[in-house]
């Protein structure tokens, strides 16, 4: 092998490197933002403090990630006025790109089958404040 392709190998193992039990979230002291990455291929996602934490199924393509509805796990007031049976499990919630430390999130929100739109795009704690379409979650010891 050449260097180039033992360069490739190393950049990209640690580069993207999400395991079992990784907690990662905006702001890992308060917990906002939370993603707790679990078995290969799920995690939990605290979308709202105290109102909504659901399973999400994770796919990851090259670098990225992109996370689908399983259910939801816990929810408050908020969370259980929602039609939970409506929402697609077929379509992210969500989609980031990891780089060390860091990853981008770009929240969706959930999409309705019945209307084809998404819904609580604005209401997550993954909902961007700025005029970028993504948030920076960091990797939390």
């Amino acid at each position: 092998m050449s260097f180039r392709i033992y360069f490739f190998i190393f950049t990209f193992l640690f580069s993207f490197n999400v395991g079992a039990n990784e907690r990662w979230a905006i702001d890992c002291e308060s917990g906002i933002g939370n993603i707790l990455f679990k078995n290969k291929g799920e995690a939990e996602m605290i979308v709202n403090s105290n109102q909504i934490v659901v399973g999400a199924a994770v796919v990851r393509n090259d670098n990225s990630l992109s996370f689908f509805l399983e259910e939801p796990l816990d929810l408050g007031r908020g969370g259980m006025m929602l039609n939970w049976d409506e929402f697609s499990k077929k379509n992210a919630i969500a989609d980031a790109v990891i780089s060390g430390d860091k990853m981008k999130l770009s929240w969706k929100g959930f999409f309705e089958k019945n209307t084809s739109k998404y819904i609580w795009k604005a209401d997550s704690d993954f909902s961007a404040l700025s005029d970028k379409n993504y948030i920076v979650i960091n990797k939390c010891e």
